[in-house]
């Protein structure tokens, strides 16, 4: 199990060394949008009633 979570957070350093940083740009990208997608419902349901 140790093994397995060495290798996993090995992968992760390998990959944002390498191309890691439009990875992580994508990513926020991503979650901003989602996270805005549901403020914007959430604002319209409430202001709907």
């Amino acid at each position: 199990m140790a093994d397995l979570v060495t290798w996993m957070t090995d992968l992760f350093a390998v990959e944002l060394g390498t191309i890691g940083t439009t990875n992580v740009t994508l990513g926020l990208i991503l979650a901003f949008s989602l996270v805005a997608g549901l403020v914007i419902s959430i604002f319209r349901r409430v202001k709907s009633r």
